[in-house]
């Protein structure tokens, strides 16, 4: 049919494309070429983390957006067969899970070399189960609950349930780790009451893990359209609106946060309802916090109105209007006047998006009176955003694109060990930090072209196969509608290595070193073995900044001196902290368990991952604090209490901390 289509190629053993758009007009033939990239097999080897021993019998799945594909068992060497896993430049996730470890999920950019094949070497974790105790508000156990995972967001991997026996307790096999920018959550359900925690990839099991139960009040409103008269059959869905991870400080998820986000992640029904025939909707168990109300009425999402505070009572919202009858439509051209169809154009502020149609032009019903910004964009061009007056009346925009810019890359010298393929990130100019990287193909002439790239100065900095790295001399300039070239010169990247101690010549456990590249912003993270060594290839010349953690020492920060292809050694030692065991009790003296604790200098909080929490003494120990004073704060169940301390420098200090009911504070 006539109108704006995109065309998707897959082939076997290639990688998969997304073509367009292309306009198809009446009685016209639209010819394409596409072009498939070269399809990439990956094999390897599963090892267990901390010895790096092979492990035979793990399962392996190649995960892609929406589908996955099976890649078999390890042998007795840990490895597994080649098998077709995409295309060259696509990022794709390898899923790992074998008995007795945590399951992984290692993220690979498919660079194979000209015969096709790619190596990884997958890490697994030891692991054990998690077990813990589902509990009512009261504190009292709950039996026969259900508790499960949620929100893995990964094709194929299934996601463990179990009931909890007499006494609450619950067993699970460790947790798969979520998608990039997922969490997943532990959910317990006993009849209308629900509990959960959320939880970060990589994050340990919580010591002791207690899930409460807790319930929800009950929303109801109704919803009109522009004449006042009822809209029937609409979805209303309920959103928390979440405060940014960064302006908390990176805490976990309290509770009732993680009841709401383990809700909303595939619509449970008590977040979600539908009109009747009145216009009138019901939602039942909707634990207190903020909301943002999304109506989907004629298949349009839309947040209406502003956030509203839900309290345990629940809350009656009213009359709700859908719609205004306002139309904003326009039409997408290039600088030069030419329609553009297929172009995507976005309303911001109501989070709307469409695609021009065949002469360009696009259309948003029922906005709001007031202003809005509008966005398109089409490849080979520059997005461009415009703002916008909506009110009575004919409101119409025409929005102009130009050409987005391009980079010729060419390779200097001989292509002994360039490989094909070479990875390539852009450093806007007065920025430290690279955009994401790009896989660029080398053809025959040592020569690559990445297109689509914005205007504006850039240093250019490419890795390429056995550990080699290339930068620009000078900042390239990228301008619309032309295609700038540069010349990259490759030479073998230096290797950092070293080892991790204490002081006392003891193990760091859990230890990470993070370098970063003062000048590029580029960083890099290895974690130590289980004897304390490391290792770093393919880095670039400069000065980096190392920045050493782990459990038993205190934080260090230092710099390091890169050469150009040279090998350097740097053992860093972290100076043992003092230790602080707490004591936590009630106005009773009776120990509390499952306290939460927060540790306080006199210029900032040391928090670790995961938190802090009393055992079933009401003890917790923490051992890499600074020498100094500290402040320590405890919560639990209603109950808080502070206590002071001095840390000593590789000593014990004990403190008690006595905790009341909040109230009675």
């Amino acid at each position: 049919p006539a109108g704006v289509v995109r065309v998707r190629v897959r082939a076997e053993n290639h990688g998969t494309v997304l073509v367009g758009p292309y306009a198809i007009r009446p009685g016209k033939t639209t010819e394409i070429t596409v072009q498939l990239p070269q399809g990439v097999r990956l094999g390897g080897r599963v090892l267990d983390a901390e010895t790096r021993e092979p492990v035979p019998g793990a399962s392996l799945y190649f995960a892609h957006p929406g589908r996955s594909t099976d890649a078999g068992t390890s042998d007795a060497q840990g490895l597994f067969a080649d098998v077709h896993a995409g295309g060259v430049g696509q990022r794709i996730f390898v899923s790992a899970r074998a008995e007795g470890y945590a399951p992984a999920l290692q993220p690979v950019v498919l660079m194979a070399g000209g015969d096709g094949k790619q190596t990884v070497d997958v890490l697994l974790t030891p692991a054990t189960p998690w077990r813990g105790e589902v509990i009512f508000p009261r504190g009292h156990p709950d039996k026969h609950a259900r508790v499960y995972y949620r929100g893995a967001g990964i094709a194929d991997i299934q996601e463990a349930s179990t009931t909890t026996d007499a006494s609450g307790r619950f067993e699970l096999p460790p947790p798969p780790l979520p998608a990039p920018g997922r969490r997943v959550v532990l959910m317990a359900e006993a009849g209308a009451l629900r509990g959960a925690v959320a939880l970060r990839p990589h994050q340990p099991m919580p010591s002791p893990l207690f899930v409460v139960l807790s319930t929800g009040g009950t929303v109801t409103g109704r919803l009109v359209g522009t004449e006042n008269a009822p809209v029937a059959g609409a979805q209303i869905r309920l959103f928390p609106k979440w405060e940014s991870e960064r302006s908390t400080g990176n805490k976990q998820l309290t509770p009732a946060q993680s009841v709401l986000r383990a809700a909303n992640d595939r619509g449970l029904e008590s977040l979600a309802a539908a009109s009747d025939a009145g216009g009138r909707f019901t939602m039942r168990g909707v634990p207190p916090a903020t909301y943002r109300i999304q109506v989907t009425a004629g298949g349009v999402p839309r947040f209406v109105g502003d956030p509203v505070d839900v309290g345990q009572d629940g809350l009656d919202l009213g009359a709700l209007q859908v719609g205004t009858g306002l139309v904003l439509e326009g039409v997408v051209r290039s600088l030069e006047g030419e329609v553009l169809p297929g172009a995507r154009v976005r309303l911001l502020s109501e989070n709307l998006r469409v695609a021009a149609d065949a002469e360009g032009g696009f259309r948003f019903e029922d906005v709001p009176a007031g202003t809005h910004q509008v966005e398109a964009s089409l490849p080979g061009h520059t997005a461009v955003r415009e703002t916008v007056e909506v009110r009575e009346g004919n409101n119409y925009i025409e929005l102009r694109l130009d050409a987005a810019a391009a980079l010729e890359l060419h390779v200097n010298g001989g292509p002994s060990g360039v490989g094909p393929f070479v990875q390539v990130s852009l450093v806007p100019a007065g920025r430290a930090r690279p955009m994401p990287p790009h896989v660029v193909a080398m053809d025959t002439d040592k020569k690559g072209t990445l297109r689509d790239l914005p205007s504006g100065w850039f240093r250019i900095l490419a890795t390429a196969a056995g550990g080699r790295v290339a930068e620009s001399p000078d900042a390239v300039e990228l301008a619309v509608g032309q295609t700038s070239r540069v010349t990259l010169e490759f030479a073998k990247g230096a290797v950092v290595f070293g080892s991790l101690r204490l002081a006392d010549g003891g193990a760091v456990q859990g230890g990470v070193i993070r370098l970063g590249h003062e000048r590029t912003g580029s960083v890099r993270f290895v974690t130590p073995s289980r004897d304390g060594r490391w290792r770093l290839e393919g880095l670039s010349t400069g000065r980096y900044s190392v920045d050493a953690t782990g459990r038993g020492g205190i934080p260090l920060r230092t710099t390091l001196d890169v050469e150009p292809s040279g090998s350097h050694e740097l053992p860093l030692v972290l100076q043992q902290g003092g230790t602080l065991r707490v004591q936590a009790i009630d106005a009773e003296g009776r120990a509390v368990e499952g306290a939460l604790l927060l540790f306080r200098g006199p210029e900032r909080a040391y928090p670790s991952s995961p938190p802090d929490r009393t055992n079933a003494k009401g003890v917790a120990v923490r051992e890499d604090l600074p020498a100094g004073l500290m402040r320590i704060r405890a919560r639990v169940r209603g109950l808080v209490g502070t206590a002071s301390a001095r840390v000593v420098a590789g000593a014990t200090v004990e403190v008690t901390i006595r905790m009341l009911a909040s109230e009675a504070r």
